[in-house]
């Protein structure tokens, strides 16, 4: 039996000051794993996504006490 595994991760390095004067770098974008096993009795897929972004804050005070906005989807698995 195989199994084929594959990633996809589009994003950028955001700076985001921790402290006056302090920076920290998030990565933030999307990433998609997917897999694909062969198996006796047909295919299998997974599949697992995360989006993540920062949200636009609302003023310059604000800015430092707000971090990465993250979506991760649960693996899904499918079996023909």
């Amino acid at each position: 039996m195989r199994t084929s595994r594959h990633e996809v991760k589009i994003g950028t390095r955001v700076p985001v000051e921790s402290k006056q004067g302090e920076f920290t770098y998030l990565d933030v974008g999307t990433g998609i794993w997917c897999g694909l096993e062969e198996r006796a009795n047909g295919l299998a897929i997974s599949v697992r996504a995360e989006i993540s972004n920062l949200p636009y804050p609302t003023s310059k005070a604000s800015r430092r006490d707000q971090c990465c906005v993250n979506y991760q989807s649960k693996p899904a698995r499918w079996h023909k």
